[in-house]
């Protein structure tokens, strides 16, 4: 009975291991590195858009010179750039979103801050 039972948990074991491996699911060799596949940035993304229409915005309505929008356009490329080689590698990671989630907010911050300064276009 034993031999039996032993069998049929050796069988299950290479079965899910052939299976995993068909699915492309199985462990990494020894060394290897871990990767997701994981490349999207969807919140980046957005946050990308709201605060390009918030630099178009104080452009028309005057509050940004075109000096200060020109500024900001360029440190948004930067922006656009660290995204880019954050997934050069095939995945984001946790420490690279938290990097561009960091600039983002230096950037918000910074167009807030222009907006609400004493010069305008005239």
């Amino acid at each position: 009975m034993k031999k039996i039972v032993a069998l049929v948990l050796a069988v299950l074991t290479i079965g899910t291991v052939e299976y995993a491996m068909a699915q492309g699911t199985a462990a990494p060799a020894s060394g290897a590195a871990v990767s997701s596949g994981n490349t999207r940035t969807p919140v980046a993304n957005r946050r990308m858009r709201r605060q390009r229409r918030r630099i178009k915005q104080g452009v028309k309505s005057g509050q940004l010179t075109k000096d200060e929008a020109k500024d900001l356009k360029a440190d948004h490329k930067v922006l656009r750039d660290e995204i880019k080689d954050a997934k050069k590698d095939g995945v984001v990671t946790k420490d690279e979103r938290k990097q561009i989630q960091k600039d983002e907010n230096a950037e918000s911050k910074k167009i807030y801050d222009l907006k609400h300064n004493d010069q305008t276009a005239k």
